[in-house]
């Protein structure tokens, strides 16, 4: 819904050593992570922001971008590489106007944009042949949305997560 995980939202209880860093640095977690990745990793190393469902909801997918733009601002300059989406899609809840809406946003910040992990479920435990072919067509419609709406010198990949078929 746009809040932060582990600082606007914290569960009342916590299991037994279950932390967020959020409680004790605040918004800034990130900042902090983003700038010791960059001073104690390697120099070459490509840092990202990434969260899942970002296809699905945009008021999610607005509040991430401004979270990357935050952690550049506070850092004082880009930190912040790239930005990633998991998309942990279902055959029959997915639109191409979603992801190509998505793919557009991300675009637009003028980073690299990553699609950490990526697939399809059909949502059947003994799927049919038109389901097979209707995850196909989506993984087809995500790859050429990404290559349509994400400059190529922005492209930074695609992970696939593996074909996926589940019973929800």
């Amino acid at each position: 819904g746009g809040s932060l995980r582990g600082v606007d939202i914290v569960p009342d209880e916590l299991e037994d050593g279950e932390l967020y860093w959020g409680q004790y640095i605040g918004k800034e977690y990130a900042v902090k992570a983003f700038q010791w990745a960059r001073q104690y990793g390697n120099a070459d190393d490509a840092l990202y922001l990434n969260d899942y469902g970002l296809e699905s909801n945009p008021t999610k997918r607005k509040a991430f971008i401004e979270y990357a733009q935050y952690i550049d601002a506070t850092n004082g300059a880009t930190i912040v590489d790239g930005l990633g989406t998991q998309m942990h899609v279902q055959i029959e809840n997915i639109s191409k106007q979603q992801v190509d809406d998505m793919f557009k946003e991300l675009a637009a910040t003028g980073k690299l944009i990553r699609v950490t992990e990526l697939d399809v479920a059909i949502g059947a435990s003994a799927p049919t042949d038109d389901q097979y072919a209707r995850q196909a067509e989506v993984y087809q419609m995500i790859v050429d949305s990404y290559k349509e709406f994400v400059p190529q010198s922005k492209q930074a990949g695609i992970t696939l997560w593996g074909p996926v078929s589940y019973t929800p």
